[in-house]
């Protein structure tokens, strides 16, 4: 790679299939990415990964974490949860990791929608933020591993109202150096701009950005995002992992970001 993937760990994968006289060779370079989920309590992650081989971007829910690295339950308040945002409906979808504790070896350590008698097909897309809520007593590391993003360019579509999202591409990325501010609606402030709000774990509240536009009175400023009480454009960045609510002030947008590396 000629840039640095930030805090994740790749590994060239080379596999070769051999049809009478052709050789077919594909390279998919993986990796992993780890997250501390506190006892009892919820993290805002992302999906930064694709599906190792697979035709389709994101991954099934069932390969989203690494086994063991969450514990299951018989149902939702014993068994870790995802929670998944529908902007369609703004209301949540709730999954459960299940565990019989081997009486039902089949579907231990596999993932159900709340509601539904199986494990689910369900996908989450890169770019998805989505809520882990922790239902133990003790500290956690939640491991995301799949395939480097590996396209040009990737697309996360918002509506109006509130998104859950993340950086859709395998690294960390400032803010200020994504292509978001392009493709959001700025304003003066909090009120007129689009926002971007991170969840601080420890303090168990927000960190709110907008997106600024002063309609060409300060150039350099314009479709910069601004961290709510500071007065310049924020240096801060979108860790590896983490999701945030983007809320969309007016209509829908597509969020066009090209890649930040090179593989």
């Amino acid at each position: 790679m000629k840039k640095a993937l930030v805090a994740l760990i790749a590994i060239a994968m080379v596999a070769s299939l051999s049809f009478a006289a052709d050789e077919v060779t594909s390279v998919n370079v993986v990796g992993f990415n780890k997250v501390t989920l506190p006892a009892g309590k919820l993290i805002l992650a992302a999906l930064n990964f694709d599906e190792v081989g697979g035709a389709e971007v994101g991954l099934p829910i069932q390969l989203l974490v690494a086994e063991g690295s969450l514990s299951g339950g018989l149902n939702q308040i014993g068994g870790d949860n995802l929670l998944r945002w529908d902007p369609i409906t703004q209301t949540y979808q709730t999954y459960f990791l299940f565990n019989s504790g081997g009486a039902l070896p089949d579907w231990d350590n596999k993932w159900f929608k709340v509601g539904e008698g199986g494990p689910t097909a369900d996908r989450v897309e890169s770019g998805e933020g989505f809520w882990i809520r922790s239902n133990q007593g003790t500290v956690q590391t939640p491991t995301f591993l799949g395939q480097v993003i590996d396209m040009p360019t990737n697309t996360v579509g918002m509506v109006e109202g509130l998104n859950m999202v993340g950086y859709p591409f395998s690294s960390a990325r400032a803010l200020n150096d994504t292509d978001l501010g392009n493709d959001g609606t700025g304003g003066l402030n909090q009120i007129g701009g689009d926002n971007l709000l991170l969840w601080d774990s420890d303090s168990a509240s927000y960190i709110t950005y907008y997106l600024f536009e002063s309609g060409g009175a300060l150039p350099d400023w314009d479709k910069k995002w601004f961290k709510v009480g500071e007065g310049e454009p924020t240096t801060d960045a979108i860790a590896l992992g983490k999701g945030a609510w983007y809320r969309r002030q007016s209509g829908s947008m597509l969020w066009t970001e090209p890649s930040p590396y090179t593989l």
